[in-house]
């Protein structure tokens, strides 16, 4: 397996995966987002690549700077293909978003999970991760046409 930024070639697959998770999005969609997010070496976004040089996950990591806490990065998100769940792929993943974030000189990694992502719950603190709390979070979309 090998881990590597995500290229434009990538999304199909990167939104096809997505949908795995319920987050479903058209290739064109998540072109705009990608574009965006690539332009900004604040962010990265990484695949993991099978010997057979199928995708078989992603990884979003991003910063998250606020005055109330230490300088942070964020997972914006991680999704593994089903058929290759619980064989490593999430974690060398998650290693590479980490390795992205001590090289940006972040202090540490903060991951959230939907409370109904049991597996997920199970997945972090088996790789290190400490919970931190539990929260509910509120969001109000604007009426803008961009994705």
């Amino acid at each position: 397996m090998n881990i590597r930024e995500a290229k434009i070639d990538d999304l199909p697959v990167i939104a096809t995966l997505s949908g795995e998770l319920g987050y479903s999005s058209d290739e064109e969609t998540v072109r705009q987002r990608f574009m965006k997010i690539k332009s900004d070496i604040n962010h990265a976004v990484f695949v993991a690549e099978a010997d057979s040089k199928e995708i078989t996950g992603w990884i979003h990591v991003m910063p998250r700077i606020l005055l109330l806490s230490r300088p942070l990065a964020e997972i914006g998100g991680l999704v593994v293909s089903e058929k290759y769940r619980r064989k490593g792929v999430g974690h060398s993943l998650m290693k590479s978003a980490e390795t992205w974030a001590q090289n940006h000189n972040y202090e540490g990694i903060i991951v959230r999970s939907d409370t109904k992502r049991i597996e997920s719950h199970h997945f972090y603190p088996q790789i290190g991760y400490d919970l931190l709390k539990d929260q509910k979070v509120y969001i109000r979309f604007f009426s803008c046409v961009t994705p």
